[in-house]
């Protein structure tokens, strides 16, 4: 299964959950400009220096080290990143 791949599935794919890696910001930038997943979310893309201030909040904080609640992980399958979660408090 290619993860860039849109309605496609494969049962036998690698999918797991690991912490986000500085490494990942890249490929996340590029994912979160997709114009269809933004229409589809409701979202606007960041710009490159908002992304930025974002991922090292978020990198600061995450995996619940303050005891928030929040937590991201990155989504990989078959070895490939494929985008994140993230469940946070809302108030």
């Amino acid at each position: 299964m290619n993860p860039t791949s849109r309605g496609e599935s494969d049962p036998s794919a690698n999918i797991r959950l690991r912490d986000v890696e500085r490494d990942d910001l890249p490929r996340l930038y590029e994912n979160q400009l997709e114009p269809q997943a933004n229409q589809m979310a409701a979202t606007h893309p960041r710009t490159a220096s908002a992304f930025d201030a974002h991922w090292e909040s978020i990198l600061a904080n995450s995996n619940d080290v303050l005891g928030t609640g929040d937590i991201v992980k990155a989504i990989v399958v078959d070895d490939v990143l494929a985008g994140c979660v993230s469940c946070f408090k809302w108030n």
